[in-house]
């Protein structure tokens, strides 16, 4: 499957037999109507789906959303990032939601309210001995120009890196070079 996002709708096409991709109207749940901040695989043959108005966990061997969470009223979810169990987002405000998937369940675990903006977010893992979870997440800042480490599941910040010059941090990765540090 390919997922494609556009303002205002989601996409799904499907590769054929015959290595021709066609459009498929309605997935098992998938919010065809929104655009997709980011979509994954989770463990355990579920999908996660995030749009600005709610986070999907969505069931592959049933084909149903088997959990759902919405920002408060008037929030909107702006960035977001999924990893095998863990979910991210930001809401306006600098806010920023912690999710772990449980089972079927997508449960917040906690929340903070940052100084600034969030303009990205990163968890991806960084253990390679514990590939399908990360023990931080990586937050790009809109007004300071810079990117901060916050500690999981506290959302602690533990590292604050302002950035040289104007440019603005829109994508943010975690990732190890060097297994043997």
């Amino acid at each position: 499957m390919l997922v494609i996002s556009f303002i205002g709708a989601t996409r799904i096409l499907k590769l054929s037999q015959g290595e021709e991709l066609e459009e498929i109207d309605q997935y098992c749940g998938f919010d065809m109507t929104r655009s997709t901040i980011s979509t994954a695989n989770i463990i355990g043959n579920l999908l996660a789906q995030v749009t600005e108005t709610s986070v999907r966990l969505i069931d592959l061997n049933n084909q149903r959303v088997t959990s759902e969470w919405n920002p408060p009223a008037l929030s909107k979810i702006t960035v977001a990032d999924i990893n095998p169990t863990q979910v991210v987002v930001a809401l306006g405000g600098g806010n920023l939601v912690y999710f772990e998937i449980k089972g079927l369940d997508l449960v917040e675990i906690k929340s903070t309210t940052l100084e600034y903006e969030i303009s990205c977010v990163n968890i991806s893992p960084l253990d390679i001995n514990k590939p399908i979870n990360s023990t931080v997440v990586a937050v790009g800042l809109w007004t300071i120009i810079g990117v901060q480490i916050l500690r999981l599941p506290t959302l602690e910040i533990i590292a604050n890196q302002p950035l040289e010059g104007t440019a603005i941090t829109r994508s943010v990765l975690l990732t190890t070079f060097d297994y043997n540090l």
